[in-house]
């Protein structure tokens, strides 16, 4: 996702999550991870928006962060809080 990510840049933000380390291990059992790669697109409030297992083109993609991106025009930018972790 990184030309995603760049041309989100300021108004979406991306976390990567390590499958390998154990620390995540809370965060990825809070989101339902299954497969590499499993992307999730996160409401301010912490309820998962969108999600998709497997490639995905950007363009399935866009519309979800097209939306995030209003959010974040709207809310105040505050910590990602999934499942009551943050």
């Amino acid at each position: 996702m990184p030309g995603l990510e760049a041309e989100y840049t300021g108004q979406v933000r991306f976390v990567y999550l390590d499958i390998d380390d154990p620390a995540t291990t809370p965060f990825k059992q809070a989101l339902g991870h299954q497969y590499q790669p499993h992307i999730f697109v996160i409401e301010p409030s912490g309820e998962i928006a969108a999600q998709w297992v497997g490639p995905v083109m950007a363009q399935e993609v866009r519309p979800a962060l097209d939306q995030v991106a209003q959010w974040q025009r709207k809310e105040t930018r505050r910590p990602l809080t999934v499942g009551g972790l943050s």
